[in-house]
């Protein structure tokens, strides 16, 4: 087993997720070995229940065991443990930071506190809470569970692999040409559209564009786009387009990684986030352009 190095501290941090929600973390140590950092610390039920409904600190169904039933009870607070991304800590290293004491001081560091307080750069390991199972003979027990994280990750996937990962996960067929740019046909009760997913490496840039199958009528565009310019106007991410001189209509997420790992969560956000928007204004785009 790796020689382990710890620190045990008191402190309550604010992790952020990805759709911009805070999740309290009261942590007490920190764990580092040559295989990985990892942090100590419990939060309340209410936060545990937002950390699963918005799949912070990369915990996704597929990486609990499917067979586990683990429940927990609503008045004792859970542990937790974060593992943080294998390139964070050998980015550290390749500049010298080797002890745990400097790790601590660089984690909680006011220029970079921010940034070590997203949640997809952790990956949460394993949950548990212990409470009394018998008051009179003192006997305590123990629920919870433990992620595939808590295996060793040599590297992290890219941004393709998390893509196909994702549609795999949602059963849907796609198509994945030469140049790269995944194309999924979809839709909702109103209409169906087309949705592209490019992966641009040298920007280190991720989009999705929602296109109509159809482009929008000449005599109609000049109406089309005064409303995409008034929708836009309130939309707090992503943006309607359309092309003037032939009539094509999409709307982009997109999402800049660079250095820092991308997660699982940011694609699935990327993704839904794109869908659900064009879902909801689908119909009210449909009236403008074809009446």
């Amino acid at each position: 087993m790796a020689d382990e190095q710890k620190a045990t501290f008191e402190q309550s941090a604010e992790f952020h997720t990805f759709s911009g929600g805070a999740l309290r973390v009261d942590l007490r140590q920190l764990t580092l070995t040559d295989a990985d950092l990892r942090l100590s610390g419990e939060v309340t039920p209410e936060t545990f229940m937002a950390i699963g409904r918005e799949m912070a600190f990369n915990l996704l169904p597929q990486v609990r065991n499917p067979y586990d039933a683990a429940t927990f009870r609503e008045d004792i607070n859970i542990e937790i443990e974060l593992k943080l991304r294998p390139a964070l800590l050998n980015a550290w290293r390749e500049q010298g930071l080797t002890e745990i004491e400097d790790m601590l001081q660089e984690l909680f560091a006011s220029d970079t506190n921010a940034f070590y307080m997203q949640s997809e750069l952790w990956l949460l390991t394993s949950a548990v809470q212990t409470y009394i199972a018998n008051v009179e003979q003192r006997l305590f027990s123990k629920a919870g569970f433990q992620t595939l994280w808590a295996k060793e990750l040599e590297t992290d996937p890219t941004p393709q692999e998390l893509i196909a990962q994702y549609l795999d996960d949602q059963g849907w067929n796609y198509d994945s040409p030469e140049d790269g740019v995944v194309q999924v046909l979809t839709g909702t009760d109103a209409g169906r559209w087309a949705l592209l997913i490019d992966v641009d490496d040298e920007r280190q840039l991720v989009q999705c564009l929602s296109v109509l199958l159809d482009d929008v009528p000449e005599a109609r565009r000049s109406q089309v786009a005064e409303y995409l310019t008034n929708l836009n106007y309130n939309l707090a991410f992503g943006n309607f387009e359309m092309d003037g001189e032939d009539g094509d209509l999409r709307f982009r997420t997109s999402m800049l990684y660079g250095s820092s790992p991308i997660t699982a969560g940011m694609i699935a956000s990327l993704i839904e986030l794109n869908l659900g928007t064009m879902g909801d204004f689908f119909a009210e785009i449909q009236k403008a352009a074809w009446g």
